[in-house]
């Protein structure tokens, strides 16, 4: 069982970064990597996503680092897998969430979702609010959260 919720937590790292690449423009360049995780799974290797300008604005000072996709494993609260980004100016975590697994029992005993916007199965960033929304990642999204991380802006 361990080793299938590695495959399926990797098939959709997989995906996710396939989409991640289709909503970067071309200026930028993507280096793929591995790492060695562990979780309560075991251990195993991930894919680690760079992202940086494909011609830096000083190649002597920087080497056009924007961002990095680290992915952290299956065991996350409230998630069937985590993906911290990470830039030189701070981290966002994404997270994978099914529908099914977000429902609470309210205090008069009725069922009600966790995060009313999880509507897909899919990955998802928490805002950091009072409200704790959960946005399903998309390309807005994403191009935000890699503004905040590193304070590229598109």
């Amino acid at each position: 069982m361990t080793i299938e919720k590695q495959q399926i937590y990797l098939d959709r790292v997989g995906q996710f970064f396939a989409q991640v690449k289709t909503w970067i423009p071309n200026e930028f360049k993507w280096v793929e990597t591995t790492q060695r995780i562990t979780d309560n799974t075991g251990e195993y290797e991930v894919p680690v996503l760079s992202m940086s300008l494909k011609q830096p604005p000083a190649p002597d000072i920087d080497d056009g680092a924007i961002a990095d996709l680290f992915p952290q494993g299956t065991s996350v609260l409230m998630g069937e897998g985590l993906i911290k980004m990470k830039g030189m100016f701070g981290e966002e975590w994404i997270i994978y969430m099914r529908t099914e697994d977000m429902v609470m029992i309210n205090r008069f005993g009725r069922e009600r979702p966790l995060y009313k916007w999880v509507t897909v199965d899919g990955w998802y960033w928490i805002e950091d609010t009072h409200r704790n929304r959960a946005h399903l990642m998309n390309h807005e999204i994403f191009l935000e959260l890699v503004t905040w991380v590193s304070e590229y802006e598109f």
